[in-house]
């Protein structure tokens, strides 16, 4: 207050207690400096600040840089000094701009927090960012390089893609097990192949009673030798075990399994097997076949044999073995002239190659020596064949015809002496 001369008399003072203020700004510039330690200089983070801008009516179209790390601008490709001030606009392309401001004026709705994955075309890396609001007109951007991350997610779907293409269409059935061997994966060519929905199969354990399995000479199959009970118990692989699995009509479906433990916690074995079936009524054809061949040949009149390029047996009948007292063991591999006189070898290697060259059947006599002594005139045929590896060989019928030609013999000499003495008696 001041008296008439406008001196003062006396002094008026406020005090305030701005000591909860004073502590707060402390507070403030504490947490402010924790985060620019935390977010701006020292974290393995892109971390960047922004200020919203709105139309007239209050809809955020863009938003500006107020404060950038240096990994947040390592990711735009400029001074984090030159990007401050900067719109997100001018930044980001479209297919980056568009969604993150949708994704920002949800955040500012909400209150809530969202996160975004983007790819930076600047540096070619992915970022997974956090994005919330810092007061009313702020936000913050904090992201963390998911590049390995994504890299790794994507050779993983590639291998699981492959993975799936494989199980669902390759043609072997396939069933994975778990530790204890309950099935619990399967794929369409097993259902085929079992003969069992998809549902049945998931009941079985491998080794079930379920199953009726029969070995190759169709006798019942015991578990213990089951490929995939075999891999589980010895941990180990177990390759081209052949079952029959006995269908409900009494239908018999030859597989070859191999089954295999999967190196996983949990996981008992991976099992594959291949539909054999026909190959199987191919070997038992091929089986009757040969018999009714052997018998055939084993019980014919005549001597069939059967000689390599080379000259050497491969092949003999029951009748020549019989006839010249020898084994095919003993003969198998042999050339001729490893066996016969060298003027009968000779005729054999000639009328050979005259075979082969010939490429068709030929037939002729030949006289060969008997093994108790003497001679026999054969009527031999022989004929080329071709294997399928391309190797040839001679195969050769032959008839012992001596008996035939002694009566023929016979015969032309009695005629001859007859016309003779027809002759003769003419005469006198």
């Amino acid at each position: 207050l001041a008296g008439e001369d406008g001196q003062p008399l006396y002094r008026l003072g406020v005090v305030r207690d701005i000591t909860e203020r004073k502590l707060a700004e402390a507070e403030l510039q504490a947490s402010s400096e924790s985060f620019n330690a935390l977010f701006f200089n020292n974290a393995p983070l892109q971390g960047v600040i922004y200020r919203l801008l709105h139309d007239p009516q209050g809809e955020i179209v863009d938003w500006e840089i107020r404060a950038i790390n240096p990994l947040g601008a390592a990711s735009l490709g400029q001074p984090a000094e030159a990007l401050v001030g900067q719109r997100a606009s001018a930044l980001f392309g479209e297919a980056v701009f568009s969604p993150y401001l949708t994704l920002s004026r949800q955040v500012a709705a909400t209150g809530q927090p969202r996160l975004f994955e983007t790819h930076f075309e600047t540096n070619g890396r992915d970022y997974l960012s956090s994005v919330f609001m810092v007061g009313t007109e702020y936000y913050a951007n904090v992201g963390v390089d998911i590049t390995e991350r994504k890299q790794v997610e994507r050779e993983l779907n590639i291998a699981l893609e492959k993975y799936r293409v494989l199980f669902e269409t390759f043609p072997l059935g396939i069933s994975i097990t778990d530790a204890a061997g309950n099935l619990i994966e399967l794929n369409r060519e097993s259902e085929r192949l079992l003969g069992l929905s998809r549902e049945d199969h998931l009941r079985r354990t491998y080794d079930g009673p379920e199953w009726r399995i029969v070995r190759p000479d169709e006798m019942p199959m015991p578990p213990d030798e089951y490929a995939s009970v075999r891999a589980l118990r010895e941990k180990c692989l177990v390759e081209n075990v052949e079952m029959g699995i006995v269908k409900d009509e009494g239908e018999i479906t030859w597989i070859s399994v191999t089954a295999a433990p999967i190196p996983l916690e949990g996981y008992g074995v991976a099992i594959t097997y291949g539909d054999i079936t026909k190959r199987k009524r191919a070997e038992a054809a091929l089986r009757e076949s040969e018999e009714r061949f052997r018998l055939f040949m084993d019980n014919s009149p005549m001597t069939a044999w059967m000689q390599d390029d080379q000259s050497r047996y491969v092949y003999l009948n029951r009748t020549y073995e019989k006839r010249f007292g020898v084994r095919l063991d003993q003969w198998r591999g042999k050339s001729i002239f490893e066996i016969w006189p060298a003027e009968v070898a000779e005729q054999f290697e000639k009328s050979n190659q005259q075979v082969l060259a010939a490429g068709h059947l030929l037939n002729f006599t030949q006289t060969i020596p008997n093994p108790a002594g003497g001679e026999s005139t054969w009527w031999i045929f022989k004929f080329p064949f071709q294997a399928a590896s391309g190797q040839r060989y001679v195969a050769g019928i032959g008839l012992d015809i001596t008996e035939r030609r002694q009566i023929e013999d016979a015969l032309y000499l009695t005629r001859y002496s007859l016309e003779r003495v027809t002759d003769a008696i003419y005469w006198l």
